[in-house]
């Protein structure tokens, strides 16, 4: 059976300010692994999303500039371990995801630039119907960047990068974190 994946946008523009919207619809197919017999099931199909987006960028002039960026995203048909399937995996998984940026520039010369950005989102799954939504395991809630650049000569660009995020990014050994995709403690 075919996969029909519509895409549409929008963009507006009057003098330094631009709008911008979109939507579409995405998928993407099961690992390789989760489709071999012997661990998952290959009989599994497409993960999909339904996707929005609308963003708003503002020129504030003398090297300024901004940029807001939101967005909300509708899953379904996420692989889940299923203790009723055949083969213990289903796509009866669901989620949300919703979230914003936002960013401000500054060209403050020919030497010296820099940005700010600051990103909020919030992703929620459901494995099986019945059940209780939860946190995306792998969520960043909150992430904070400063990239600054300097170039002493016009051959040369010397640049640095500071982030910082809130969530799980690395989880220590022995933690006994529970995965909801492998059903199983880590």
């Amino acid at each position: 059976s075919g996969n029909v994946e519509p895409r549409a946008s929008l963009e507006w523009c009057e003098g330094p300010t631009r709008w911008a919207a979109a939507w579409g619809r995405y998928s993407q197919a099961p690992s390789q692994l989760l489709l071999n017999p012997g661990f998952g099931d290959p009989s599994l199909g497409l993960e999909r999303a339904e996707h929005t987006a609308m963003n708003l960028q503002q020129d504030f002039g003398a090297g300024f500039s901004g940029k807001v960026d939101g967005y909300y995203k509708d899953l379904s048909g996420l692989i889940v371990r299923d203790p009723s399937a055949p083969n213990g995996w289903s796509n009866r998984g669901i989620g949300t995801a919703l979230g914003a940026d936002l960013s401000l520039q500054a060209e403050l010369g020919p030497r010296f630039s820099g940005s700010l950005a600051y990103s909020w989102s919030r992703s929620q799954r459901l494995d099986l119907p019945g059940g209780t939504w939860r946190s995306y395991e792998y969520e960043q809630p909150d992430i904070f960047n400063l990239a600054l650049e300097v170039r002493p000569t016009p051959d040369w660009v010397l640049g640095g990068k500071v982030r910082g995020n809130s969530g799980v990014l690395v989880q220590a050994l022995g933690s006994n974190r529970f995965d909801h995709r492998l059903d199983s403690y880590l």
